[in-house]
């Protein structure tokens, strides 16, 4: 199994800069609480697809999910989002 290299990370709001080409995303808890943000999923066509709300409890450490996203949602509490590509 193979694992994707990544060569940046770019914290984001709400869109991802690099919907076709991004990697994965990964959620930093900023020590304050529990963590709760949500993920929408790019389609094959390159559009929003799906959301998911990702949570973790408070001071988890950084979780690297290795997908390609379109946007986060509304939802982003006690952490940090990064695009990475």
């Amino acid at each position: 199994m193979s694992y994707p290299v990544y060569n940046s990370a770019a914290a984001i709001a709400t869109n991802a800069t690099t919907t076709s080409r991004n990697k994965g995303v990964m959620i930093v808890n900023d020590g304050v609480g529990v963590t709760t943000t949500s993920i929408f999923f790019t389609t094959s066509g390159g559009t929003q697809g799906p959301e998911i709300t990702i949570k973790g409890v408070a001071n988890h450490a950084p979780i690297i999910i290795p997908i390609r996203f379109y946007k986060t949602g509304s939802t982003q509490t006690n952490c940090v989002v990064y695009e990475l590509t």
